[in-house]
């Protein structure tokens, strides 16, 4: 379904605003135990009378379990756990619009977007 989703998003934009350039990066985190969880991220940009924006779809293994480990000494620390799915991904799609005050993007609601 988001495949479809984002491929509708990127068909229409590109025909209100010309030929856009679909770039794509890796953004990688990892849990307290030290699993990593990388996510493939696809995102354009483009300029509308109301600013610069991006639509990004970020790509990452479904986690199927969260488990939380309890130190039971002193310091009492905790860790969490992620278990992924080696065959399980989930997407997002999201807005973004550059902020020229924080010189950098934040992300905006998209109830009454159209792009």
């Amino acid at each position: 379904m988001q495949d479809r989703v984002w491929n509708d998003l990127l068909d229409r934009l590109e025909l209100k605003y010309g030929d856009i350039e679909v770039q794509k990066r890796q953004e990688s985190r990892s849990d307290d135990i030290g699993n990593e969880i990388v996510s493939d991220i696809s995102y354009v940009d483009f300029t509308m009378p109301e600013g610069r924006f991006r639509v990004e779809k970020a790509v990452s293994p479904m986690i199927l379990d969260k488990k939380t480990h309890y130190s039971h000494g002193s310091g009492n620390n905790t860790s969490v756990e992620y278990i992924l799915s080696d065959t399980e991904t989930v997407s997002k799609i999201k807005v973004l619009k550059y902020d020229d005050e924080m010189d950098d993007w934040t992300e905006i609601k998209t109830n009454n977007l159209s792009f």
